[in-house]
């Protein structure tokens, strides 16, 4: 029997999947566990497993069209079925977008589900609550498209609740009608900056931010560096002194270091710090994990590994999701000081300018010079109160001030 080829969700945060390359022909025998096609998610390009065995009767799907989750891009049966009743029930065909320039096939999706049908409200693949299913199918919410927190990423009342409030908010933005706008033209949309646009959306949506700021003197953090720099061929970056200095600071302060879930406080037990970096396509965020029990050099080379995965678009799902807090540096862009939106599932993000060469009035009122970095901390009031995030703030001034 002819069965449908389903768009399958290959990383958490995939709505819709641009296929880079088939690597089977229409005719083709293939088994199951094959990699089939190259699919361009937000963060990578993904193997596509075939989830049965048979014959590749049709391509649905060309390459260079993207699919939505669920979406038929193929069929697959016995040579000569009847393909009719299943491109009856299919949604419809992917439309084909502006070509892109594909990244190797490295990331593999784990086991992929398939999906039994098309426009199925949940599968298999997206453990739920009975209550959960229950508000997503009453909505019309693909679960598909909803991010679970609880146990093992089992998505829970309050996941469907803010996806549903998530999607009210995008309706009720207005539609701009391109006719009344300057001239101009539309440009194709990336998968990494469309998730990005959502997410960070959702979290502006979802999260009450406010934002801290302070200033810090680090010439002796400079000088330290300087130092241990001295004799080593491969010089330890400014990055990765800051980034120990948080998760330093973050052990102090380990209330920071929490997220909002399901209408409760959860703890992590290990810090895990992402930090952006900018790719021309959209940004992405690799995490340094456990970066706590690390070593500056062992942070430092993670930093280096992960950068280079992420600019050649290799790097995997678990170096870029689930950070406990983020850190976000512009200063190599000139900025001087910005606020940043919390990346989820953290609670709290590290917006860090350019140091600057400032007069300040030391402790005998004598006009010195020094080098100030600006620091603005963006945090969740669910989470953290006004004088904790201070507090974790002064903490940090003082690491960064005296890092010996």
């Amino acid at each position: 029997m002819a069965k449908p080829l389903l768009m399958l969700a290959l990383s958490p945060t995939m709505q819709q999947g641009l296929i880079a390359k088939w690597l089977v022909s229409e005719g083709d025998t293939i088994k199951s566990g094959d990699v089939i096609m190259a699919v361009e998610t937000d963060k990578a390009t993904m193997e596509y497993e075939s989830p049965q065995s048979g014959t590749l009767l049709k391509i649905v799907a060309a390459a260079g069209s993207r699919a939505s989750v669920g979406q038929l891009v193929g069929i697959i049966g016995t040579a000569g079925e009847d393909l009719t009743a299943v491109l009856k029930e299919a949604t419809t065909p992917a439309a084909p977008v502006a070509a892109t320039t594909s990244a190797p096939v490295l990331a593999k999706a784990k086991n992929p589900t398939p999906l039994k049908r098309p426009n199925l409200i949940f599968s298999n693949r997206k453990p739920a609550s009975p209550l959960a299913r229950k508000l997503a199918r009453d909505a019309g919410l693909n679960l598909l498209a909803v991010q679970g927190s609880g146990p093992n990423g089992r998505i829970v009342k309050h996941d469907v609740e803010v996806a549903m409030l998530q999607a009210s908010g995008r309706k009720l933005q207005p539609t701009l009608d391109l006719t009344t706008l300057p001239k101009g033209h539309t440009l194709p949309l990336s998968e990494k900056r469309r998730i990005t646009a959502e997410r960070l959306s959702q979290s502006m949506y979802t999260a009450p931010h406010y934002y801290l700021t302070m200033a810090v003197e680090i010439d002796n953090l400079l000088a330290t560096r300087a130092k241990l720099n001295q004799d080593r061929t491969d010089k330890l970056s400014l990055n990765a002194f800051i980034l120990k200095v948080v998760a330093d600071a973050l052990t102090e302060h380990p209330t920071i270091n929490r997220t909002w879930a399901n209408d409760q406080l959860y703890q992590f037990d290990t810090i895990d710090i992402a930090f952006a970096v900018a790719l021309e396509d959209g940004l992405i965020t690799p995490v340094v994990r456990d970066a706590g029990s690390k070593s500056i050099a062992q942070i430092d080379q993670d930093i280096r590994t992960l950068v280079e995965k992420s600019r050649n678009k290799t790097i995997t799902l678990p170096e870029f999701t689930n950070s406990t807090f983020t850190i976000s540096n512009l200063g190599s862009f000139d900025i001087e000081e910005f606020t940043a939106i919390i990346n989820p599932p953290g609670s709290a993000i590290l917006a860090i300018g350019k140091a600057t060469p400032t007069p300040v009035v030391d402790k005998d009122n004598q006009i010195i010079i020094r080098q100030l970095l600006k620091l603005t901390l963006s945090c969740d009031h669910r989470v953290i109160d006004g004088a904790v995030g201070a507090a974790f703030l002064k903490a940090l001034k003082n690491l960064l001030e005296y890092p010996q």
